[in-house]
């Protein structure tokens, strides 16, 4: 996958051999050298990131240890900042119960995505929502 615009990509989750995975995969897609990766380990780090980055996407956890990626997700929506309230958020959790998906989507997220997953199926979301 070639991006032929620079692009930011905001990675939130706790846990760091998932922020290394996702980012590997999205370092070895993108063959231009186009992406900035930024990673955050809780809730509080990401909305930091966010308004000062303002990244063109957002690939959040819903576990993480100060708030639940869907109150960070409600929040965001809230954000006076347009660029920051739009951004489009990819769920990647473990939890893939109906109940979870479908508070995630009625919040705003835009895809939702169960660990473990396919690099396949990242890249596919990832492009879909950054539309290239």
């Amino acid at each position: 996958m070639i991006f032929l615009d620079k692009k930011k990509i905001l990675i939130v989750d706790d846990d760091p051999s998932i922020v290394n995975l996702i980012v590997g995969i999205l370092q070895q897609a993108d063959q231009g050298k186009r992406l900035t990766l930024l990673a955050a380990e809780n809730g509080k780090n990401a909305m930091n990131l966010l308004t000062r980055e303002k990244p063109d996407l957002m690939l959040l956890d819903v576990n993480m240890p100060d708030i639940s990626g869907l109150e960070l997700l409600e929040n965001v929506r809230k954000h006076k900042d347009l660029k920051v309230a739009t951004v489009p958020v990819l769920m990647l959790t473990v939890q893939r119960d109906p109940v979870t998906v479908m508070n995630a989507v009625r919040k705003g997220a835009g895809d939702y995505l169960g660990k473990p997953f396919h690099w396949t199926d990242l890249l596919e979301r990832v492009k879909k929502l950054l539309k290239v």
